[in-house]
């Protein structure tokens, strides 16, 4: 079984890595971030961060909605960005996992984009 956390990304920078490093840690295999460009800080920058301060956790966004964030700049973020600082030595695989609607209008079964 695996174990995952979820944060708001409304904490402090300082605050958000603390639980990210206590997370992996403890254990926990994931760890994602809402994306909402309206409520909380870019996730992106956050999950960076993140990525630097952990060895293990697969990290990225719980739903990332193509209708607000244009789809090739979040495969941009994800698959590129992030993985870069997710990856490589000590660190051998990609983290980087983001998650998006297939068709949030007609509120259908969501499925995730693994990069």
């Amino acid at each position: 079984m695996q174990f995952g956390f979820t944060l708001k990304p409304d904490h402090t920078i300082e605050r958000t890595l603390a639980l990210t490093r206590q997370a992996e840690d403890a254990g926990f295999e994931h760890g994602w971030l809402f994306d909402s460009h309206v409520l909380w800080r870019d996730p992106y920058p956050l999950l960076t961060l993140m990525a630097g301060a952990t060895d293990r956790l697969r990290l990225g966004t719980c739903v990332t909605n193509p209708g607000t964030r244009e789809p090739t700049v979040t495969a941009s973020a994800s698959s590129r960005s992030l993985a870069i600082c997710s990856s490589g030595p000590p660190r051998t695989q990609n983290r980087s996992v983001t998650s998006s609607p297939t068709n949030a209008a007609f509120d259908e079964p969501t499925s995730a984009w693994w990069w």
